[in-house]
């Protein structure tokens, strides 16, 4: 949020029925937000690689993979209207070329700091 205002990302989540209880929505507002930095416009595919990490009880993964593509459609129609706005500028305004999509990736299961103990019987 900026400003106590709800990003585009947040408003979308709550407006598809992504957020239920509260706990796993932080996170998933800020992979959505890290995979929409780095792939304008992710496939469902991509976006469910995304959020494999996040795990969610209450709503399911429905809701958060319709706000990824609400985000995405309202951020390209609002690019586009600025590029209409703009007017024709000629080959000078052409964007370069854009860097391969990302896409976020989070570490597997195993991966984190966690160490065996012993008395556990070897797990974590």
């Amino acid at each position: 949020a900026s400003d106590g205002e709800p990003s585009d990302v947040q408003r979308a989540l709550a407006a598809c029925g992504a957020v239920q209880c509260g706990f796993c929505i932080p996170g998933m507002a800020m992979t959505v937000h890290d995979l929409l930095e780095g792939n304008h416009h992710p496939t469902e595919l991509e976006a469910r690689q995304a959020l494999c990490g996040n795990l969610c009880r209450c709503s399911g993964y429905r809701g958060v993979l319709d706000a990824v593509r609400e985000v995405a459609a309202a951020r390209e129609a609002s690019a586009a209207a600025a590029a209409e706005a703009m007017g024709p500028a000629g080959p000078a305004a052409q964007p370069a070329s854009l860097p391969e999509s990302l896409i976020p990736h989070q570490a597997p299961p195993g991966a984190g700091s966690v160490q065996p103990h012993p008395h556990d019987g070897g797990m974590a």
